[in-house]
């Protein structure tokens, strides 16, 4: 099956960003990297324009999610390891006896329990199958999200059965 692909470090699709993930030794401080987004589109080709998809269409919907996410605290709205505090001056919440808050402005809270590279991989391929209007032909759809160069999670999507 023909398929087309969108490696987000070559083609520019990046986005800084910082995140913790609470009750990891390691990544339970707060901290940064810088991400690549990436996706394949795997179907058949469409009758009318020869493309599975074309790139250029997946390229402009990566590069608003990545523009959505940048220079952002990302912070898990649905995490059951602590509460989103949410007031008009800023956002914030505690994990154990560290407490964070942020100017509204810097933080962007997503609808996922952790900030992952591997929901983070979910989230976008939601967004993506959201803001695409695929071609009958196209079948499955497949994200990448990297915290920085070789290391990444994937989500698949299933567009048609």
């Amino acid at each position: 099956m023909p398929s087309i692909r969108v490696d987000g470090w070559r083609s520019g699709i990046r986005f800084d960003a910082a995140h913790v993930i609470p009750h990891h030794p390691k990544c339970g401080r707060l901290h940064g990297h810088t991400y690549a987004l990436h996706a394949e589109v795997h179907g058949d080709l469409d009758p009318r324009t020869g493309f599975v998809l074309d790139f250029g269409t997946v390229k402009q919907v990566l590069r608003d999610v990545a523009d959505r996410l940048d220079h952002h605290v990302l912070i898990q709205a649905k995490s059951p390891h602590f509460s989103v505090i949410e007031r008009a001056e800023g956002v914030g919440f505690h994990i154990g006896t560290k407490h964070y808050a942020f100017p509204r402005e810097d933080a962007l809270l997503l609808p996922i329990e952790a900030t992952t590279a591997e929901n983070l991989a979910e989230y976008v391929a939601d967004e993506v199958v959201r803001l695409v209007e695929f071609p009958e032909t196209a079948m499955r759809l497949d994200v990448g999200v990297d915290e920085s160069y070789g290391k990444g999670a994937w989500a698949t999507r299933l567009l048609r059965e």
